[in-house]
């Protein structure tokens, strides 16, 4: 995309460059700052990453512990509600299935 090419870019007969109109974003090439910082957020995410400690807590969900606050949605395969697990107040959602079972006999003759 190129910036000088803007509707607010009027032609300077004197040195030949088109200037920007007064209120206008002029926006600078990127420096090498924003590389450094994302480098610096890559390394530390990276190290987080390595020493999270996966499915070391399981929780024993029962439907008696969980709270129900809120229905967030609903569609043809169910609904979701806002629920709150009371043992570890720990907020999170619940899908609720609708499984719909039919037994199709058909008669040969």
């Amino acid at each position: 995309m190129d910036l000088t090419k803007s509707k607010g870019a009027v032609a300077d007969d004197a040195t030949g460059k088109k200037a920007t109109s007064p209120g206008l974003l002029s926006v600078d090439a990127p420096g090498s700052a924003p590389a450094a910082r994302r480098t610096s957020y890559h390394s530390k995410l990276s190290e987080q990453l390595a020493n999270l400690d996966v499915g070391a807590d399981k929780l024993d969900l029962k439907l008696e512990d969980l709270e129900e606050f809120r229905e967030l949605g609903a569609g043809n395969g169910g609904t979701v509600k806002l629920v709150k697990h009371l043992p570890t107040q720990t907020t999170m959602a619940k899908k609720v299935g609708f499984f719909i079972t039919r037994l199709l006999v058909r008669r040969v003759y």
